[in-house]
């Protein structure tokens, strides 16, 4: 499944070394969120706050280089009138767990899509800062 390969060194690599750069965020709409990089990124930390409202409840996915959507998580809101608020800190995402070496060295971005679309979070803020880049600590 490839969950924890980067936890343990290989070849004298040190998984825990980072290059953090940080990313343009646009779009921060339901339709896709993208997150723009130097080629060759492949872990990313996004932070994010949102609102949502009225049983708008949201899936959020990666959309890989093909198109397919891999679900990450969900967002939900209550009934009408409450405006449940959401703050994310530090959540990891890894590219690895859906992408090809090769593929990785090229990118140059991602989306994120959030699904069913009814109504978009309404984010008040969406930071991404890249990681780990192929070939570089850990990777």
């Amino acid at each position: 499944m490839g969950f924890c390969k980067n936890i343990l060194p290989s070849k004298g690599k040190d998984p825990l070394k980072t290059e953090p750069i940080d990313c343009v965020v646009s779009n921060k709409l339901t339709g896709g969120v993208t997150v723009s990089y130097p080629a060759g990124y492949y872990q990313f930390k996004l932070a994010y706050t949102y609102q949502q409202f009225d049983r708008s409840n949201e899936n959020i996915y990666y959309r890989d280089s093909v198109g397919t959507l891999h679900w990450l998580g969900s967002m939900g809101a209550d009934d009408y009138g409450y405006s449940p608020y959401y703050s994310i800190a530090n959540l990891i995402l890894d590219l690895t767990l859906f992408e090809s070496t090769e593929t990785l060295k090229k990118m140059t971005s991602f989306s994120l899509v959030f699904g069913p679309n009814s109504r978009d979070p309404h984010f008040s803020s969406f930071a991404a800062v890249g990681l780990r880049r192929v070939g570089g600590g850990g990777g």
